[in-house]
């Protein structure tokens, strides 16, 4: 530090990247007494002065008595600096690291991979390591957590600067950073170039050859921000920590800060708090520990309120996170999850990047949203955009850390991120726009599962399948559209009851979608939340949607007798039936039939249904209706096949197999090469029954059908079991299994155990099957299905009764998808 007052003052406020008139402000003197003290005009102030020069720079001890040095000085020449810290030319030997937060739980592992990182060759250019991560994410802890650790590889010295990418009041630019560093390097600020480059090329002299760590805080790419790339010392043997936001253009080997981890945020709260204070209540401790989302300013909030309020226990806390939501409890004296998550923001909302801009509206749609995953398709649909403006819009939140990508075109926002975006969306935007922009997302949403339903079902007759698919790509098929669905299914149903009710439009558009998603419900669900969704559409229907009212009634026929409410679900088909005669719609009155004929057969009402079931087929053939004849015969076989007439069934099968087959639908044909295989596989014709069985396998795995896929692979795998081969039983029930485990198709699960279980006991391998019949007992116990678990109780103690006298083989009882 210079040993002259004026060019003193001056450095260190140039250090502090203050202008003379923040500093004025900051102190309570005149801009003029300021600017009076660094021409050197007044060499020596009054102690009041200097008193108030140093709060205002916020100077430690050290160099506060070092300033009044320099005012007191009588000789010129002195210096603040030790003999043995400098290094040949230089004035100084910066050490500005400043401490990293008490605290260091969790990412050791990172630690050092960016630490043995910093200490590779870089051939002939510095070593940078960038570290990237949303705001409050840790980086600046982690940074210098590796600075101080890396502190003795580097003699010549460590500088901190922060860049201020992010700061309300605006950023450093380049050359007031080039003027921190050459300043901290010793260079009098008088003789720092005033144009940038060749601040650089000077800053790029100073650090040749040498040794020294500089860690930029808070970098960003924005226009008028500092550019990186000037900041890096000349040559190797330097090294550069970048913390930034995101990804820069300067030269860097990134890594990436995520969430911390459950366990991780658990032990940093226990060591704010201790212990003594968060074990006695673990699920309240687990409630916090949610509630902040793994971002370690939510958790040091958290921390700080109770250590503020020693009278609150973690329940105290958890409860109010959970009665006044994160943005009013997340804050604790000047920290903010609100305030910080806000400026970012804000810098992307008025940036002068167009694409910023874009990925302020996208997030402003997030915050509409219910839940915080979200598709490309879904924001582009709110907006009228293309799918590539969407997605820039959205990798530009990515790229801010403000969202990640989960899958292929599926993105979703830190859930802090989603609140505080949820409060500005709401605070900026009237009711009937925030409905408007949820009603056009719905709408996309509508024509995905509109056009997904005909892998199940021929399009409701009556209600314009047209006009609902329209917004969609031609060429996207129904496949994909289900895969779309299923993506966003947790965004779909709750942006259903978020609009339902509204108004009669956004009620009948809640019915179209809640009758599109019958393909969904059945192959991807599991029926799971089906009944309910038909219900609430049905609850908010306009009066005069005479054909929707028919086909919701009718779907939710088929939902409740998925779920095994089967007598409400022969009411609701009744009740289709009723209102389609009533309105003369002769094709929905054949589908409640049929779907009515499939509860009864549950009920055992065998010869009703058989009744229900054939009414089903005549209306059908007298419209021409090929596809619900299909159905209807293929229902007729089972039927017949359960009435003890199995040649009757098998021959209807391959009826309904046939019109399957040229009409080409794939799930039509999967279902019934099922029943078909299955019959066969019952009155012993093996070979053919196996080729059906693997070929309803490959046409369910083409399409995507994981209920009949696993389905289809339980009937197989019994096949083995029934043929005298075991080993090969296990084999493909396991691969069932895999896919219940994996993927959730879990009305298959209790049979493939059950079979599984037989298989093993069969081979003498009692634990292993006693282990799955236990499991398909607690299934049916959990679902609440008491008459079922005593079923399998009884044939559990049979088989252990058994296992003496050798392998057996069970009676098999079909079972069909409800579609």
């Amino acid at each position: 530090m210079s040993d002259d007052f004026g060019a003193t003052l001056r450095g260190l406020r140039l250090a502090c990247g203050l202008t003379q008139e923040q500093l004025a402000e900051r102190c309570g003197l005149s801009v003029e007494g300021i600017s009076v003290l660094e021409r050197g005009r007044r060499k020596r102030p009054r102690a009041s002065t200097i008193d108030a020069l140093v709060r205002g720079l916020g100077l430690d001890e050290d160099d506060a008595r070092r300033m009044r040095q320099v005012c007191s000085r009588r000789r010129v020449g002195e210096t603040w600096t030790r003999p043995h810290q400098v290094r040949p030319g230089w004035a100084l030997r910066p050490a500005q690291l400043p401490a990293p937060p008490p605290l260091h739980v969790g990412r050791d592992d990172l630690v050092r991979a960016v630490t043995d990182r910093l200490r590779e060759p870089a051939g002939l250019a510095p070593q940078v390591v960038g570290i990237t991560g949303m705001a409050g994410i840790g980086k600046t802890s982690l940074a210098l957590r590796v600075g101080h650790a890396v502190a003795p590889d580097f003699p010549d010295g460590q500088i901190y600067l922060d860049l201020r990418g992010h700061h309300p009041a605006g950023a450093l630019d380049t050359r007031a950073a080039l003027a921190y560093l050459l300043v901290s390097l010793g260079v009098h600020s008088d003789d720092v170039p005033r144009d940038a480059d060749q601040a650089a090329a000077a800053y790029r002299t100073l650090t040749n050859g040498t040794r020294l760590l500089v860690v930029l805080d808070d970098a960003a790419d924005h226009e008028g921000a500092a550019d990186v790339a000037q900041l890096l010392p000349g040559t190797a043997g330097n090294a550069v920590v970048v913390v930034s936001r995101s990804g820069l253009s300067a030269p860097t080997s990134g890594f990436h800060l995520g969430r911390l981890d459950d366990a991780s945020a658990t032990e940093l709260l226990r060591h704010m708090v201790g212990r003594e204070r968060t074990d006695p209540d673990a699920e309240a401790l687990r409630r916090l520990v949610e509630g902040c989302a793994g971002l370690p300013l939510a958790l040091r909030i958290v921390g700080a309120r109770l250590q503020a309020h020693p009278s609150w226990s973690v329940a105290d806390l958890a409860e109010r996170l959970g009665e006044h939501g994160p943005l009013v409890e997340l804050h604790c004296g000047g920290l903010g999850v609100e305030q910080t998550l806000g400026d970012c923001m804000q810098q992307l909302r008025s940036s002068a990047s167009r694409t910023d801009r874009l990925a302020a509206e996208a997030l402003h749609t997030i915050g509409l949203l219910p839940t915080y995953a979200v598709s490309v398709e879904a924001i582009g649909a709110a907006h009228g955009w293309s799918r590539a403006r969407s997605a820039a819009a959205v990798d530009r939140l990515v790229e801010a850390n403000l969202a990640e990508e989960s899958a292929s075109g599926q993105y979703a926002v830190h859930d802090l991120v989603h609140a505080v975006a949820r409060s500005w969306a709401e605070s900026t935007t009237t009711p009937a726009r925030r409905h408007a922009l949820r009603l056009r997302v719905l709408r996309h949403y509508v024509a995905l599962a509109w056009r997904s339903r005909e892998l199940s079902r021929t399009p409701p007759s009556g209600i314009d399948h047209g006009a609902l698919t329209r917004p969609l790509d031609p060429d996207l098929g129904p496949s994909a559209c289900l895969e779309l669905v299923s993506a966003d299914a947790d965004q779909v149903l709750a942006l259903a009851r978020v609009v339902a009710g509204h108004d009669d439009e956004s009620g009948l558009a809640v019915a179209h979608l809640a009758l599109g998603l019958m393909t969904f419900f059945v192959a991807k669900a599991d029926n799971l939340g089906w009944p309910e969704t038909l219900e609430l559409a049905l609850e908010h229907l306009p009066d005069d949607a005479p054909d929707e009212r028919v086909w919701l009634w009718q779907d939710l026929a088929l939902a409740r007798s998925g779920r095994g409410d089967h007598a409400a679900a022969a009411e609701a088909a009744q009740t289709s039936a009723r209102l389609a005669r009533e309105h003369a719609r002769p094709l929905a009155e054949a589908g409640a039939e049929i779907a009515g004929s499939i509860a009864l057969r549950r009920l055992g009402r065998l010869p009703d249904a058989v009744q229900a079931c054939m009414r089903g087929l005549a209306l059908s053939l007298q419209q021409g209706d090929e596809r619900g004849a299909a159905a209807a015969w293929r229902d007729l076989g089972l039927l017949q096949a359960a009435v003890g007439k199995r040649a009757d069934g098998v021959r209807s099968e391959r009826r309904s197999l046939d019109l399957y087959r040229r009409l080409g639908v794939p799930r039509g044909i999967a279902m019934t090469l099922i029943n078909l295989g299955v019959m066969l596989r019952d009155d012993g014709a093996l070979t053919d029954a196996r080729s059906l069985l693997e070929e309803a396998v490959e046409v369910s795995r083409s399409v995507g059908d994981r209920a009949l896929e696993t389905e289809a692979l339980d009937e197989l795998g019994y096949w083995h079991v029934v043929a005298g081969d075991p080993r090969g039983g296990i084999s493909v029930l396991s691969d069932g299994l895999a896919l219940v485990d994996d993927r959730g198709a879990g009305q298959w699960e209790v049979s493939i155990r059950r079979r599984l279980a037989m298989a093993l006991d069969g081979l003498g391998r009692h634990d292993e099957a006693d282990e799955h019949w236990r499991t398909a007992l607690r299934r049916h116990e959990q679902r609440g299905e008491q008459r079922q678990a005593a079923e399998l109780r009884q044939l559990w103690a049979s088989r252990v009764s058994m296992r003496r006298t050798g392998p057996t083989r069970a009676a098999t009882s079909r079972r069909t998808s409800p579609a």
